[in-house]
């Protein structure tokens, strides 16, 4: 719609400035919004290992295991408590 309008601005040479300029903007509008959603759907996606990596896990961790300190490392929990033998926490 806005670039039929330019086109016909064009011919006429009147406002092509201010239509060519809001194309402009709704490219950048419209790129931003593709990214925030792209970004989004990649989020959903790590939830969602996230929950089904943690549905395989049992509930009481009973010894050291590599791979789940690594994906929890990667979530970057601000506090993970950790009970060691000794009774320290």
């Amino acid at each position: 719609m806005l670039q039929e309008k330019l086109v016909l601005c064009v011919n006429k040479n009147a406002e092509y400035d201010v239509i060519a300029n809001k194309i402009d903007a709704l490219r950048e509008k419209k790129a931003a919004v593709v990214t925030k959603n792209a970004e989004q759907e990649m989020l959903k996606k790590r939830i969602e290992e996230m929950r089904q990596f943690l549905q395989t896990q049992s509930s009481r961790v009973t010894e050291y295991d590599e791979q789940m300190v690594r994906r929890l490392i990667e979530t970057k929990a601000t506090a993970i408590p950790l009970a060691l033998d000794g009774g320290l926490r």
